[in-house]
């Protein structure tokens, strides 16, 4: 299947999510109140993308903005739209206020080889070191 037919070039789509109140990861992420951590909406929001494109995967992620936190049990609609071939922009809102948007690149379910994983952006070897001190 070629990139350009996950949806037709622009055609936006959209889809929501809520994470309960009990969700394990809440107790003690920022004490005095709990808010989702960002890692979870991301996850949420991807679920939700690559259901609406089947055989694809999430391997990159060029941009991501956090605006505002998510508080427990509130409901986040997530839209997006194909910007370009593999690049998927969307936005995550709550009461119509955005809290966080950014960009996604897709690849072929098929194209990593085995033990890649989609989150290794570098190939195997030394870690470059920084300055020394």
């Amino acid at each position: 299947m070629q990139a350009s037919e996950m949806r037709a070039a622009g055609t936006p789509a959209a889809g929501s999510f809520c994470v309960r109140a009990d969700h394990p990861c809440l107790p003690g992420h920022f004490l005095g109140g709990s808010i989702v951590p960002g890692v979870v909406l991301l996850d949420e929001a991807f679920a939700l993308i690559l259901a609406a494109n089947p055989g694809w995967i999430v391997v990159g992620l060029p941009s991501v903005k956090f605006v505002r936190p998510v508080l427990p049990a509130q409901l986040v609609t997530v839209s997006w739209r194909e910007a370009a071939e593999r690049r998927i922009v969307f936005t995550c809102a709550v009461a119509a206020q955005t809290v966080l948007h950014g960009s996604v690149l897709l690849g072929p379910a098929g194209s990593l080889g085995a033990g890649s994983h989609a989150a290794d952006p570098l190939p195997p070897g030394p870690v470059p070191s920084g300055p020394a001190g």
